[in-house]
């Protein structure tokens, strides 16, 4: 991620981590739900994820192992023209934890005999989770686009 960096010639540096990205991915969610307020936490990532840009990369398709669902742009997601979604948001609704781990058939059949619902309250967090990450990556890769077309300025 480019940040601000006083002591560098530059006066940014490259750093690594999440900080400043949920900052941003905050702020944008933040934006979306001040507009519309009765989406769910799940419709609001699929704002997010819909205006998303890879802003000129080509061959890019989301998801992207490297960049996600692209670079975050709050603007769009506020004014985009965007489907709410499901209330579970653009993932939908991931395995639990026990289908997980039990793999295969096996897994399936877990499901089927009711052993999903145990793993539910522990599982039913995981598309938030997974959502958060994507949604964060958005961020840092908006954040570092800005700052370099700023630069270009």
């Amino acid at each position: 991620m480019l940040s601000a960096d006083p002591t560098n010639p530059k006066r940014y540096s490259l750093a690594q981590g999440t900080s400043d990205a949920t900052a941003i991915v905050s702020g944008a969610a933040a934006l979306v739900r001040s507009k519309y307020p009765d989406l769910t936490a799940g419709q609001v990532a699929n704002r997010l994820i819909k205006s998303a840009s890879f802003l000129g990369q080509k061959g890019l398709t989301a998801p992207d192992d490297k960049y996600g669902y692209g670079v975050v742009r709050p603007n769009k997601a506020v004014t985009m023209d965007i489907p709410k979604g499901p209330k579970e948001g653009p993932l939908g609704k991931l395995p639990s934890d026990t289908a997980t781990k039990a793999g295969g058939a096996e897994g399936s059949g877990s499901e089927e005999s009711g052993a999903s619902d145990e793993g539910s309250s522990s599982g039913s967090n995981l598309p938030v989770v997974i959502g958060g990450g994507v949604v964060a990556v958005l961020i840092v890769i908006g954040v570092i686009f800005a700052v370099a077309r700023g630069r270009r300025s």
